[in-house]
């Protein structure tokens, strides 16, 4: 048996737990947990305020049909800022590294690379270098360094029962449309007739916000926090197992006009696009009931639309919705499918 058939029986979640314990006992970011969106780079002073993220790929899985390589380097720049955005951590600077097939001229891999450019640009960062290999099918690697913006640092992920719970909105059921549409088989149809649309969705935006508004409020207000790339349930199900409770949605956060559309036309549940997208790039956070308000507040004044969606309750780590599980679909990708 090779080792790929190895890994696609055990899956990822497997191994990045399996992971977790190699490095446990030499772990030195006290404030963020072994899988958290991302680390600190020490425990005390400056260096506890320093927060990396390291995030990549194949080309081949990660670049939808209607995207162009420009698009795919700022999607995955965006990928990785959004997880260090997550930990109230704004961007400094990013790091790139490609491998190509040796059969790709200059102009397609100079494209990539001025994708992710304009994306850390666009975030308030910047590309500082990084490396090019040659790879017979092709991969984006992209590395981020980012200073936590409240003076306490980042954001741990310690939710607990009779939070409240909030999420950025925006972007949810956009690309679980997209990604209905690219599986129904219509999606050509539907690129001529919203084209901006399918721009919208491949140059997305991290919250930057996020980290403001943390800045803005008393340490221990917001109690946890998780970006939302491989879907809302995912997302919220990471929130339940770090809270060991359960989380009670009492309602969807509002999803996107294009997902709203598209399922009436298709008759694809509105519910599921919003809950089993991916690459929304929000944030999920839990606020303590006292804090509601000034969070709420802040959140105005900085222009950031936020939307409290659901309670963290005593009972069973999982996640709840009109009386039924939201299952802890995400994409595995040893396995290649959602699991």
């Amino acid at each position: 048996m090779s080792l790929l058939d190895k890994l696609s029986r055990v899956g990822e979640h497997e191994v990045v737990k399996a992971v977790a314990l190699m490095l446990r006992d030499y772990w030195e970011c006290e404030s963020l947990s072994l899988g958290d969106d991302a680390a600190c780079a020490g425990s005390e002073g400056f260096w506890g305020r320093v927060v990396v993220k390291i995030d990549g790929g194949s080309i081949a899985s990660n670049m939808a049909p209607w995207m162009s390589l420009y698009d795919l380097g700022w999607v995955m720049v965006t990928g990785a800022i959004s997880d260090v955005v997550a930990k109230a951590a704004a961007p400094v600077t990013v790091q790139v590294s490609v491998g190509v097939p040796s059969s790709m001229r200059a102009d397609k891999l100079l494209a990539l690379i001025r994708g992710a450019r304009d994306s850390a640009l666009a975030h308030q960062a910047w590309l500082s270098g990084g490396d090019t290999n040659s790879s017979r099918d092709g991969w984006v690697d992209v590395a981020v360094v980012g200073l936590a913006l409240p003076r306490w640092g980042p954001l741990p992920r310690r939710p607990s029962a009779g939070d409240a719970v909030y999420t950025t909105v925006g972007r949810y059921g956009l690309m679980g449309a997209l990604l209905h549409s690219l599986k129904t088989g219509v999606w050509e149809s539907l690129y001529k007739a919203y084209k901006s649309v399918f721009v919208e969705a491949s140059r997305p935006y991290a919250r930057l916000g996020f980290a403001h508004l943390a800045a803005r409020v008393v340490e221990g207000c917001i109690s946890g926090s998780v970006d939302v790339s491989d879907g809302l349930a995912y997302s919220l199900h990471l929130l339940a197992e770090n809270a060991r409770a359960s989380l009670v949605v009492f309602e969807p956060p509002r999803p996107h006009s294009f997902a709203e559309l598209y399922s009436a036309e298709s008759g694809a549940k509105l519910e599921d696009l919003v809950f089993y997208g991916g690459q929304e790039y929000e944030v999920v956070f839990t606020v303590k009931p006292e804090c509601k308000n000034i969070v709420e507040e802040e959140a105005r004044r900085l222009g950031l639309e936020v939307q409290e969606i659901g309670r963290i309750v005593e009972g069973t780590p999982q996640v709840k919705y009109k009386n039924r599980q939201l299952e802890p679909i995400g994409w595995d990708n040893f396995k290649s499918y959602d699991s």
